[in-house]
């Protein structure tokens, strides 16, 4: 059986694809499973398990009719125009779409409904629903490759960081502004972390999440090294698993994190976990303010609609190191939780 699983983008997104990855080779055990995302998510894709082929698509649809495989499944995990498109070019003979839950979404960010999605991934899962299949929740799970960790290591020597040692890495950035914990507090959090932790402290993300790293660094007394825009997505995982703890936005290192099952506070401003988007992680600690505006966005904004910004702003730095030494204590030292 040939089966084609369409999700275009982003990280986050698509780390929440592993687990119907794994169900639908427990299903159709023999089947050549392929997935077909944006050129800039191959490498992602390369770290998980059970898909024969990866293809990363330009964004042009002559390379879709280049596609020679007869396909019995499309499955659309984006049901976006892209993703419509891509479909009805494709040799197929069956095409399921995943139930987004659009209304349900709208709903919860206007206040009118007491309803949750608890994961994205459950919204993924409605197709085996059509296909009338069963569906057993796991965690999503992905592997740093080889290569990639012998990358990450040599990096860390150029940059001054022992790979032997606790690695705090921090990712101050995420999609929009509002998503976004305020630098200034990070800087706070950094500068309270008592010396006998033995943090190694990285702030990591991609080249637009410069001058987030920059500004941190000038406000901090300790040092702090800046990796943004050091490494490609392959990368990325290997330096998140060769982590001792991750402090992240709501934002695709965040679901990285949580797929490499790595200890991790997650802090939620303009989104919120009620929308589907929490971290599938018992190593997880999620930081949300949960006041009466939030959330305001699906994906969040520009500015704050209301103009103070309380969703992030009242998780304090304070607040912040708490959490941090509870992870600490109990994922890096290995404390009993009394």
């Amino acid at each position: 059986m040939n089966i084609i699983l369409l999700r275009l983008s982003s990280i986050g997104d698509i780390v929440l694809t592993e687990p119907i990855i794994k169900q639908l080779k427990t299903h159709f055990p023999d089947s050549h499973l392929t997935f077909l995302t944006k050129k800039s998510y191959v490498d992602l894709l390369s770290s998980f398990s059970g898909i024969d082929q990866i293809i990363g698509w330009d964004g042009k649809i002559s390379s879709i009719k280049s596609i020679d495989r007869k396909f019995d499944l499309v499955i659309d995990l984006h049901k976006k125009l892209n993703t419509f498109m891509i479909s009805l070019f494709l040799k197929k003979k069956r095409i399921v779409r995943y139930d987004k839950k659009r209304k349900l979404r709208k709903q919860i960010i206007r206040k009118t409904t007491n309803d949750v999605i608890d994961s994205t991934l459950i919204l993924y899962a409605s197709i085996f629903e059509n296909l009338n299949l069963s569906f057993k929740f796991s965690n999503p799970t992905i592997i740093p490759i080889d290569s990639s960790q012998k990358k990450i290591n040599k990096l860390f020597i150029d940059y001054g960081v022992n790979p032997e040692g606790n690695i705090l890495t921090i990712y101050p950035g995420a999609s929009y502004n509002t998503k976004k914990y305020p630098v200034e507090y990070l800087s706070d959090l950094i500068n309270m972390i008592p010396e006998e932790w033995h943090f190694q402290i990285i702030i990591h993300g991609g080249h637009q999440d410069k001058r987030e790293a920059v500004e941190i660094k000038r406000r901090c007394k300790s040092k702090v090294v800046d990796m943004c825009g050091a490494t490609a997505i392959a990368e990325t995982i290997a330096l998140i698993s060769a982590s001792s703890a991750i402090i992240s936005n709501d934002s695709g290192p965040m679901h990285i994190a949580a797929a490499l099952n790595k200890p991790q506070i997650a802090i939620f401003g303009a989104t919120h976990t009620k929308l589907g988007f929490r971290p599938l992680n018992e190593k997880a600690i999620v930081l949300q303010s949960n006041i009466c505006c939030q959330p305001c966005s699906l994906h969040g904004g520009t500015i704050c609609p209301n103009g103070h910004f309380n969703c992030m702003r009242t998780i304090t730095p304070e607040l912040l190191l708490e959490n941090l030494q509870h992870l600490t204590e109990k994922f890096i030292w290995g404390l009993d939780d009394d």
